[in-house]
């Protein structure tokens, strides 16, 4: 089903319209419904933070009433939209706890591929590609992503920006001639890797005014410019460009637009001595051949995945009540989960804990 500007509109208004109809009612049921609808069709339209905001209402209103279900559904687009907008720790977390509540009470053919693509977006960001070609595979099978236009144009984006991000320009550029998906705030992105592999589009950088601008973006721009200031002769510009862009990335450990960086710009980052420090963290975690024992910062106790998901958030300086919004957790679970994380990495305090975290690659 295409699903365009016109459809867009008319649905937003339709979810506004029930939306204060249903405010002197209590079925939370249709409340949930509604506002599910509402961040659909923002996600559909790229307003990515709208579509968050109303996401995640639905997601706490269907929770209240035992529809989970729903709360399932609510959950995979909710951490797509996550995922999208760069908010890779929170989608990635939310994704999970999607899978977790759909166990073995959902056959696999029945859900959501949302669930899936945002995987598969988080891994591509941080340049795991075998994980990300493996989500997306898992999500390519189910026929929602078939019938479903927005879906198949994150599948189709994610095939191009995986061909590209392993070399393949050849496969990359024959997707890119193949009939493409419908048209939607994709197209930017679509157009961008078209550019990245030799293809000539028009308009490629263009800005769609009110659509979300994600963090990758912002660190690609940043990058962007740092490579104008240096070949414009203004190399301290330049520097501080690029050690804005290593800072705004390092959080959410967003690798994917160094990986396409210009190789000028590269060398820059491996001979400062400086911006090498800072970009630590986009390397792998390399392997020596001491002894562990001999690494106090080696010894720690294995964190669990949700410790792994609060530290994660931790990095981003979330507040405690802010992790358990972004979580659906409680308070106290919140805290409970940062003090094992500080007792299983030998430190006293957050800030302590996230640089751990830096020094031993967990996040």
């Amino acid at each position: 089903m295409h699903h365009g500007s016109s459809s867009i509109d008319q649905t937003l208004l339709a979810a506004r319209g029930a939306r204060e109809e249903l405010a002197a009612h209590g079925n939370d049921v249709l409340k949930a419904l509604v506002l599910s609808a509402e961040g659909t069709a923002y996600l559909r339209g790229g307003y990515l933070d709208l579509a968050c905001a109303a996401l995640a209402d639905a997601v706490r209103t269907a929770a209240a009433d035992g529809c989970e279900d729903l709360r399932l559904r609510c959950l995979a687009t909710l951490a797509l939209a996550e995922a999208c907008r760069g908010h890779l720790s929170r989608g990635q977390a939310l994704a999970d706890t999607a899978e977790r509540l759909a166990g073995e009470s959902v056959a696999a053919a029945e859900r959501p591929a949302a669930t899936h693509l945002a995987h598969s977006w988080v891994a591509l960001e941080r340049q795991d590609l075998a994980q990300a070609q493996h989500s997306l595979d898992r999500a390519r099978r189910l026929r929602e992503t078939q019938d479903d236009s927005l879906l198949s144009a994150v599948c189709w984006l994610l095939r191009v920006r995986l061909l590209r991000d392993r070399g393949d320009w050849v496969g990359a550029r024959c997707a890119l001639r193949n009939p493409e998906p419908p048209d939607s705030w994709l197209r930017g992105y679509i157009d961008a890797e078209a550019v990245g592999v030799g293809l000539d589009r028009a308009g490629a950088n263009d800005v769609i005014h009110g659509r979300t601008t994600t963090a990758s973006q912002r660190v690609q721009e940043l990058l962007d410019h740092a490579q104008a200031e240096w070949l414009g002769g203004n190399v301290r510009s330049g520097r501080s460009g690029v050690a804005k862009a290593l800072l705004l990335a390092r959080g959410e450990r967003i690798r994917r637009p160094f990986t396409h960086t210009p190789e000028r710009l590269q060398a820059v980052i491996r001979n400062d001595a400086g911006l090498r420090s800072l970009a630590g963290w986009l390397r792998p975690a390399q392997t020596t051949d001491t002894d562990p024992a001999d690494d106090p910062a080696a010894v720690f106790e294995e964190l669990s995945e949700r410790e792994l998901d609060v530290l994660r958030l931790l990095s981003t300086l979330r507040t405690t009540h802010e992790i358990s919004a972004e979580l659906f957790i409680s308070v106290n679970t919140v805290k409970t989960h940062v003090r094992n994380i500080l007792r299983k990495l030998s430190v006293s305090s957050r800030n302590d804990a996230v640089r751990r975290a830096w020094d031993l690659n967990l996040i």
